[in-house]
């Protein structure tokens, strides 16, 4: 059995591949944020929906970035406190952003919901880096 042929490895190599496509996004989208935590990945058909929770701290502003793989046509996400909503990012793309800035900590969900489309997503929260050491504090404590 070859190593391609082993159970399991294609999904590691997308999971890979997302990851890659979701860093290679952030950097070109530029500021200076650095990433928080891991990134969240996985697979979704068209009216699923996952959620995920973070805890911001207060004074850090973050961006918040998904992407959706082939297939993936209509990915929003949305950032919710209780049942307000934060910041979203509801337009048809396949690669939504959305930034919150935060005026105490806070623990948010944040949700991804698939309208259009099936496939791989990332999902991963970046800080601004001046805001470095309770990104960093944050990262140790996830």
């Amino acid at each position: 059995m070859s190593a391609y042929s082993r159970p399991g490895l294609a999904a590691e190599k997308s999971a890979e591949q997302m990851k890659n496509a979701l860093e290679a996004r952030a950097e070109a989208l530029g500021g200076d944020y650095v990433p928080v935590g891991a990134v969240r990945s996985g697979g979704m058909s068209e009216g699923q929906s996952v959620e995920f929770f973070e805890v911001l701290r207060r004074g850090a502003c973050y961006r918040i970035l998904a992407l959706g793989g082939d297939g993936i046509t209509d990915l929003d996400l949305r950032v919710f406190k209780g049942g307000a909503q934060l910041a979203a990012d509801q337009g048809e793309v396949a690669d939504p952003l959305a930034e919150y800035c935060a005026d105490a900590d806070i623990e948010v969900k944040l949700r991804l919901q698939l309208y259009a489309g099936h496939g791989p997503y990332a999902l991963r929260l970046y800080a601004e880096s001046r805001n470095a050491g309770s990104a960093s504090e944050q990262e140790a404590s996830v």
